[in-house]
């Protein structure tokens, strides 16, 4: 058996220290730095954030039948910070998941699935589909500084422009994050409280935060980290390494 040459023990080594150092959910932010992270459904408060350093939302999830029957008609919780007037979250919207945001203002919404402006003070950006029983990996990277929101649903990434936001965009709120439940806790009779992204606007429809109900289905991670991704593009890294076996393999012959 001829000997392993150096160079491919180099790549394997290097694809092996990549794969240990990988986040659970979002490939290059260290689980240990998530200012939030649990397994269950709970709502609680997290300690200070900086704006101007972004925010990374992230879950693994398995919908139900239910929770794609009661997104028709108003948005399933499944990760969001936020206050009564401003915060970010993912949602369950028509059978797909949504990232939604809101910047001071109580009575703000999306005008659509591709509001990726900021100028009425919401983002409504629709995003990959969900099915019933079938479990979905999901992060999405808000970077206000850069106006972009970096996206991976189930390994494909995509990156949006985003317009009319600066690194003041006010994405946490009042730093409550609520997974896979609603938060209540909002003095106001008849107002669930939760931010999210959502809206107290009742012409709203889907946005509208008393149309919204908990996730029924099954959870199984969910983090907020108060810094943004930058996937590199995908295969990047895979290619890099396969160079490096490939005159490797050259080598040998």
């Amino acid at each position: 058996m001829k000997p392993t040459s150096p160079l491919l023990k180099l790549s394997v080594s290097l694809l092996a220290c990549g794969a240990a150092s990988a986040g659970t959910i979002v490939p290059d932010l260290n689980d240990g730095s998530a200012v939030f992270s649990s397994t269950t459904a709970t709502t609680t408060t997290i300690g200070a954030t900086n704006l101007a350093d972004g925010m990374t939302m992230a879950a693994s999830f398995t919908p139900s039948a239910t929770d794609l029957a009661n997104s028709v008609t108003g948005a399933v919780a499944i990760l969001e910070i936020g206050g009564t007037t401003s915060g970010s979250g993912l949602w369950i919207i028509g059978g797909s998941v949504w990232f939604l945001s809101s910047s001071g203002n109580s009575a703000a919404f999306p005008t659509g699935p591709g509001d990726t402006s900021g100028l009425g003070d919401a983002l409504g950006i629709q995003l990959g589909t969900v099915a019933a029983g079938v479990p979905t990996d999901i992060f999405a990277s808000f970077d206000g500084a850069n106006a972009t929101l970096v996206v991976g649903q189930d390994g494909a990434f995509t990156t949006y422009a985003l317009t009319d936001v600066t690194s003041t965009w006010n994405w946490r709120g009042n730093s409550t994050v609520s997974l896979g439940v609603l938060d209540n806790n909002q003095p106001t009779a008849g107002v669930n409280g939760f931010r999210g992204g959502l809206t107290d606007n009742a012409a709203a429809g889907v946005y509208f935060t008393n149309n919204a109900s908990a996730l029924d289905g099954t959870l199984t991670l969910g983090q907020v980290f108060n810094d943004v991704s930058t996937v590199p593009e995908p295969g990047s890294a895979a290619l890099a390494l396969a160079g490096l076996a490939g005159l490797a393999i050259r080598r040998r012959r």
